[in-house]
């Protein structure tokens, strides 16, 4: 072997070794990327939805947190943590909101939707339908949505989601006779509590009609009764639980007291 031929063969061993330490180097600095992303990226995107949080809170608006997971992974690691009697050490983000006496706008039906919202409870709270519908069409991990004395939901939002194995869990429930809650229902009004003021009517009854007019939302209810003088009648048709139909007559008698019913 020549002089010149061990020359060229040293330089390049000393080029592969450098070549490979720069590998080795690149590969080092790729899995830190990585690292970084995996690790750092959760935790900027929980900070972004937290500030986005803060930016809504106010008297009226308030927000608790919940733990970033899905619906199904989320009852996969509490069965876990319930059998070995141990809590991991999950982030939580902020999943459930509660809204009290205030107008939501569709602009922070729009915030509210970049949150994955779990669990949203209105009372008394104002909307526009259309909002309302694109909040849930944008919430896919959004298991209950409950509002009470507040706008009635749309009726075609009540259809697709009152139902079994629906994705989502609506109710919303106001008030109609005094004293007597109804809830939204996909045909008709579910009465939830019961009073003096019309005592012909039965926990798990649904009031379908009223003077032959379908019954959507407990609002209709009260538009009439606000019309009424002492003495006049509504008729109202009602479905049991046994669903056997009958007709309620109400008898609008402001004077009597209002008392529950059990």
């Amino acid at each position: 072997m020549t002089e010149a031929t061990v020359e060229i063969e040293g330089e390049f061993q000393r080029e592969s070794r450098g070549w490979m330490r720069s590998w080795k180097v690149w590969l080092i600095v790729l899995t830190i990327l990585i690292l970084l992303f995996v690790v750092g990226g959760p935790v900027l995107w929980l900070k972004w939805q937290w500030q986005i949080a803060r930016s809504l809170e106010s008297e009226h608006i308030s927000f608790q947190g919940v733990r970033v997971l899905s619906r199904d992974l989320a009852l996969r690691v509490h069965e876990w943590e319930e059998e070995y009697n141990y809590k991991l050490p999950i982030p939580k983000g902020p999943r459930a909101v509660e809204c009290k006496s205030c107008t939501i706008t569709s602009e922070m039906f729009e915030q509210l939707s970049k949150l994955s919202i779990t669990w949203f409870k209105g009372t008394n709270i104002h909307f526009e339908p259309h909002d309302l519908t694109r909040f849930v069409e944008q919430s896919p991990e959004l298991g209950l949505l409950y509002l009470i004395e507040s706008d009635p939901v749309p009726h075609e939002l009540i259809q697709e989601h009152v139902k079994d194995f629906s994705p989502h869990m609506i109710m919303s429930e106001a008030t109609a006779f005094p004293g007597i809650k109804l809830v939204q229902w996909n045909d008709g009004l579910l009465v939830r509590s019961r009073s003096t003021t019309f005592s012909g009517l039965k926990l798990g009854d649904r009031l379908t009609r009223m003077n032959g007019e379908s019954l959507r939302t407990p609002h209709q209810i009260r538009e009439h009764l606000a019309t009424l003088e002492a003495g006049d009648q509504l008729r109202f048709t009602v479905i049991n639980s046994q669903k056997l139909e009958r007709e309620e007559i109400y008898i609008h008698r402001p004077w009597v007291a209002v008392q529950p019913l059990f």
